[in-house]
């Protein structure tokens, strides 16, 4: 599927409202083992977050937000992290919301070795 090309920028627009963004295990499995292939442990990137469902519910019930984007930063202590907003029907940020962050950082909040993503 072919994002839409917004008029007049040059830019394109995501096309939300038909994206599934779902894969199988399989490849989860397969992407996550390729990241690690590459960078393993260094520094923290792409060690693994987590959050509450509350913050997406609070990005999410704005009614000016179509989907979530992700950044990724480095936070006061240096840490890899992922910064997320809402993106609007034209694929802009809505950055007059909640921005996103502070995750429970992995370790130690890590879950059980499960054969997909958590080796």
């Amino acid at each position: 599927m072919k994002p839409k090309k917004a008029t007049g920028s040059g830019r394109k627009v995501p096309p939300l409202a038909k994206s599934q963004h779902q894969i199988t295990h399989a490849q989860a499995r397969r992407m996550r083992k390729r990241f690690l292939g590459l960078y393993g442990d260094k520094s923290g990137v792409g060690a693994p977050l987590a959050y509450g469902r509350n913050i997406f519910d609070k990005i999410l019930k704005d009614e000016r937000v179509e989907g979530i984007r992700f950044y990724a930063g480095i936070d006061d202590e240096g840490r890899y992290t992922l910064l997320f907003c809402g993106i609007d029907a034209k694929g802009n940020d809505v950055l007059v919301g909640t921005i996103g962050d502070e995750p429970w950082r992995c370790p130690p909040f890590c879950s059980v070795t499960n054969g997909v993503l958590q080796f």
